[in-house]
C-alpha cells in the first residue's frame, strides 16, 4: 500500500493473481516501478497476471522494441508480454538474446543514479534556502543596524538643537 495501492487494489490484484502472496517486496515492487517508468502502470492493476513475467525479461523486450522504434504504450503493451515462440517468430530474436543485449542490471543502475541526483537536487536547494535566509538575515540584521545609528543619531540632533 505504500506504493499507492489501496486495500482493495490489493486484494483485486491478489485475486487475479494469487501466487502474488509468494513474490517477494522487492520483486513487486521492481515490477510495478519499472512498468510505472514506462506509463504502464494500469496494468499492474487491470492485468496483473502480466506479473508472473520476469521484470528482466519485460525491460529487455521493452529496449529492444524501443531500438527497433516499435512503440509500446497502453495500447500495444502486449507484445511485451507474448511467449517467448510468437516474440521470437515476429521479432527475430529469443528471450535469452534478449535479456543479453539489454540487462536489467543496467535498468537498476540508472534508477539509483536518478535517486542520489534527486537526493542531490533537494539537499543543493535547501542549501541554496538557508544560504538565502542567512543573507535575508545579514540583510536585515544590517539594516536594523543602520536604522538605530540613524535614530541615535536623529535623537542627538534633536537633543542638542533644544540646548
Amino acid at each position: 500500500m505504500s506504493l499507492g495501492y489501496t486495500k482493495e487494489d490489493v486484494i483485486k490484484m491478489t485475486k487475479q493473481l494469487p501466487a502474488l502472496f509468494g513474490y517477494s517486496i522487492d520483486n513487486i515492487k521492481r515490477k510495478i516501478n519499472f512498468y510505472k517508468s514506462i506509463n504502464l502502470e494500469n496494468i499492474v492493476l487491470e492485468d496483473t497476471k502480466l506479473l508472473m513475467q520476469s521484470v528482466t525479461l519485460s525491460y529487455a523486450r521493452y529496449r529492444y522494441l524501443k531500438s527497433r522504434e516499435i512503440i509500446v504504450n497502453i495500447n500495444s503493451y502486449s507484445i511485451l508480454f507474448y511467449c517467448q515462440k510468437v516474440f521470437e517468430a515476429n521479432f527475430g530474436i529469443d528471450n535469452k538474446a534478449v535479456k543479453k543485449m539489454y540487462p536489467f542490471e543496467e535498468y537498476l543502475k540508472v534508477q539509483k543514479l536518478y535517486k542520489k541526483l534527486e537526493i542531490l537536487s533537494k539537499l543543493n536547494r535547501e542549501a541554496s534556502k538557508k544560504l538565502l535566509n542567512r543573507s535575508v538575515k545579514k540583510y536585515v540584521d544590517e539594516n536594523n543596524s543602520i536604522e538605530k545609528r540613524i535614530n541615535n543619531k536623529y535623537s542627538r540632533v534633536l537633543k542638542n538643537s533644544k540646548v
